[in-house]
């Protein structure tokens, strides 16, 4: 829905009616961002810092807009909602369809008693109807493999699920700073030492009053 919201108000922001609309659904990604990055902390065990803004000038609409649209946070957040549109489907989702579908097996004999002949009858499409309650314990075994199914998978796709945030909406990876790492560190200035130079292969003069052996260019 954000996404969409999103998505439409970039695409008006021309006719002006777009502008407001567009801070409006900035405000809004950035809280949900803000949500997700704090539940992705809670479930890795390890804070997810948030991504520096760049911060909005106190003037008027155009020129906030135009502040944000050149903020890379901006667009990252977009990226985000877009693959969260996914992901959240492909683990909360998955997740809970195992659990339905365990709850739903397991007691499908009493669904089948206490639905009408027109429901429940075909599980698998037509070619396995249920003609008695008998034959629909035959589904009852699939109940504790779906549950086994959601109680192994469930960790792991929320899990996953916070590994994307994370990657996503955290804060670019950086080379840790420490006494192992000098790759951040700045090159130590060190005073340069004149070299001797053979003098009778140079254009220069000896000088020997200070340093014998030194040349010093003319």
């Amino acid at each position: 829905m954000l996404a969409t919201l999103w998505i439409t108000s970039i695409s008006i922001a021309a006719l002006g009616a777009g502008i407001p609309l567009t801070l409006l659904a900035t405000v809004l990604v950035r809280w949900f961002a803000d949500l997700h990055r704090q539940w992705a902390a809670d479930r890795l065990g390890e804070p997810v810092p948030a991504r520096p803004y760049q911060p909005t000038p106190d003037a008027g609409w155009p020129v906030r807009l135009w502040t944000i649209l050149r903020d890379p946070a901006t667009w990252r957040d977009w990226i985000w909602l877009v693959v969260n549109s996914i992901t959240i489907w492909l683990s909360c989702g998955l997740s809970l369809l195992f659990f339905i579908f365990g709850v739903v097996y397991l007691t499908y004999p009493l669904i089948y008693q206490l639905t009408p002949s027109q429901v429940f009858r075909t599980p698998m499409g037509e070619g396995f109807r249920l003609h008695s309650v008998a034959q629909s314990f035959g589904l009852v075994p699939l109940g504790p493999v779906f549950l086994l199914l959601w109680y192994v998978t469930a960790v792991r796709l929320a899990n996953l699920n916070a590994r994307v945030i994370r990657a996503l909406l955290g804060p670019p990876n950086r080379r840790a700073c420490g006494p192992a790492s000098n790759s951040w560190r700045p090159r130590e200035l060190r005073p340069s030492t004149p070299r001797p130079v053979n003098c009778a292969e140079s254009n220069a003069t000896c000088t020997t009053a200070r340093r014998p052996g030194w040349c010093r260019w003319v």
